[in-house]
């Protein structure tokens, strides 16, 4: 009887630029480590690498997200190097010096994307720059769901003339990526079910793969969750406008508590928008900018809630806060049922909202948050891995 040999197969993981840490950032890297040490032929190909890490023995220098922009909320340029024996990298040419794009961008992440010679290319920046290549099959992880970009709910917090030309520029963006993504015969592995609502919508159902929940490191919090609770509020996430910081201000000034925000400021219109949460926030309230993992670990660690104001494709910050043992306020919409499942712990309006912080301040939620932390285990980095490589190994040539 005949014996078939196993196909050797190469995968290409593209993700554009390590500007930040943030989600998609720690899923590619996650990502990235599972197939490192389960012994996959893989190449990280991009623009800008990650800083700190190095792959196969090369360290490609200190280009990565701190050197430019600033490390993101809950990252801290002290963590431990992390070096790839298998991953090999490879770069396109950098834009800007400053690390921000230049024209010739989009033309440098389709350099990455025609040169590869994989047999499965992984997508996962969430940018959906696909365009042609000669990869027998692409995934593309859904860190998006697409409302954060494109449609109008989630901007109402932002001003009447910028919302609306933000709209009519992103519908042309939108029907372009759509249009690559069905010509590369691309499948979409949602971030949540709230996600893959959206994808099969502009889609179609056939172009999904099963939701992977991203990868959050839980163990990194437990020491926080160890610290004595005190009567506040904290809320993470830089100081930008998508974040909706103004709905928070009004919940909490409902809520009539101590209220911590701890988030990055790096850039002049997150400058500009801090000096306007400033105006608008009240004496009890208080802003921790640019903070490092100490002062993050003490401001959720001591709190006694964690309100979050903003609709999200999954939400890393409000389990990183279930983590940290606070008790999360979540609006009621988009993946928030999802990671929050107790209606008690979601509002609609600002009133409602206050009216959950107060109860969760006044200990009317504690017998939830053993709940909340059972059910955030399935959040955690090793269930990412494994299903990713499930995944992966059904679609390998």
């Amino acid at each position: 009887m005949a014996h078939s040999v196993a196909r050797h197969v190469k995968i290409s993981v593209l993700h554009h630029g390590f500007l930040i840490d943030g989600g998609a950032e720690r899923v590619t890297l996650s990502l990235l480590r599972a197939l490192d040490r389960t012994g996959h032929d893989v190449d990280l190909r991009c623009v800008w690498p990650p800083r700190g890490v190095t792959f196969c023995g090369q360290d490609p220098g200190a280009e990565g997200a701190g050197a430019r922009a600033g490390l993101e909320e809950g990252a801290s340029a002290g963590r431990p190097r992390h070096e790839f024996r298998r991953v090999r990298l490879v770069r396109a040419p950098q834009g800007g010096g400053d690390g921000t794009p230049e024209p010739g961008f989009a033309s440098e992440v389709r350099s990455l994307i025609s040169s590869t010679e994989s047999d499965l290319l992984i997508v996962t920046d969430g940018n959906f720059l696909i365009d042609r290549t000669d990869a027998p099959r692409v995934l593309l992880y859904a860190n998006s769901d697409l409302s954060d970009v494109y449609l109008a709910p989630s901007l109402g917090h932002l001003r009447r003339p910028f919302r609306l030309v933000r709209i009519i520029r992103a519908q042309p963006k939108l029907r372009w990526k759509i249009a690559m993504a069905r010509d590369a015969g691309a499948l979409v592995i949602p971030n949540s079910e709230s996600t893959a609502r959206a994808y099969a919508r502009a889609l179609g159902p056939e172009c999904l793969e099963e939701v992977v929940y991203p990868p959050v490191d839980l163990e990194r919090f437990a020491a926080a969750q160890r610290l004595p609770k005190e009567r506040r509020v904290a809320t993470t996430g830089r100081f930008s406008p998508e974040k909706n910081y103004p709905t928070a201000i009004r919940v909490m000034r409902g809520a009539g508590a101590r209220w911590d925000a701890v988030g990055n400021s790096r850039i002049e219109i997150h400058e500009r928008y801090l000096q306007m949460l400033r105006r608008m926030a009240g004496p009890n309230m208080h802003f921790h900018v640019n903070a490092g993992e100490g002062e993050l670990d003490w401001v959720l660690g001591g709190a006694k809630a964690y309100l979050h104001a903003r609709p999200e494709s999954f939400g890393i910050a409000v389990v990183e806060a279930v983590a940290a043992g606070c008790i999360p306020v979540v609006p009621d919409n988009s993946a928030h049922p999802e990671t929050v499942p107790f209606r008690p712990l979601r509002y609609g309006g600002a009133r409602e909202g206050a009216a959950a912080v107060k109860a969760a301040l006044d200990g009317k939620h504690d017998g939830l948050l053993r709940k909340l932390r059972d059910h955030v285990q399935k959040f955690s980095e090793e269930a990412f891995q494994a299903s990713m490589l499930r995944v992966i190994e059904r679609h390998k040539p």
